[in-house]
């Protein structure tokens, strides 16, 4: 849209040669459309989790859809929220797919969750809209993923293949340890 940060109008003596064809973003049921098959191909390995494309398509639309309504360019200019964020989502949940032979419906819940907070809660200000995001995400996954317990949303919800080159929850300890080992072989070789 033409009141996005950074966009300017185009001059008229431009426009007069070149036409133009603006394309807004999709429905929601477009998007229900478009990422539950993505989402389908995504989880079609797995047969316990097949049945679950739905729930989790649903899942991140209702996040995506509250984001962009909730937290808007004139907060701040970079809360600008586009259908990309759920293509990232999607690719990111693949990238851990692709290296898992089964995984649970929790261990998968977890990457969701996780997913969804990297998405849209790091780019967030404030610290209260932080924790207003991880609540509405809790809400969301205890709407679409009834089974899993909410005590395996524990804050902070790390996933990293920094430890064992499996894309696999960790601790922020486990995680602390580590680059501080990795820090100390960098300052041992300067």
């Amino acid at each position: 849209p033409p009141t996005d940060a950074g966009r300017t109008p185009l001059p008229s003596r431009l426009l007069r040669h070149v036409p133009v064809l603006y394309v807004d973003y999709p429905a929601p049921s477009s998007l229900f459309q478009i990422y539950s098959t993505f989402v389908a191909g995504l989880l079609r390995p797995f047969v316990e989790l097949r049945s679950l494309t739905e729930n989790f398509t649903t899942a991140m639309i209702e996040v995506y859809e509250w984001s962009q309504k909730r937290f808007t360019p004139t907060q701040h200019a970079h809360y600008i929220y586009s259908p990309r964020e759920l293509s990232r989502w999607v690719r990111a949940m693949a990238k851990a797919f692709k290296q898992w032979t089964s995984p649970s419906l929790i261990l998968s819940a977890k990457l969701w969750m996780h997913e969804g907070l990297r998405l849209f809660c790091d780019r967030l200000v404030e610290e209260s809209e932080r924790e207003e995001t991880r609540t509405f995400l809790k809400k969301v996954a205890a709407t679409h993923f009834p089974s899993v317990p909410m005590s395996e949303y524990t804050h902070p919800l790390l996933f990293s293949s920094w430890l064992t080159h499996e894309y696999e929850p960790v601790s922020r300890e486990a995680l602390r340890t580590f680059v501080a080992s990795r820090l100390g072989r960098f300052y041992e070789e300067e």
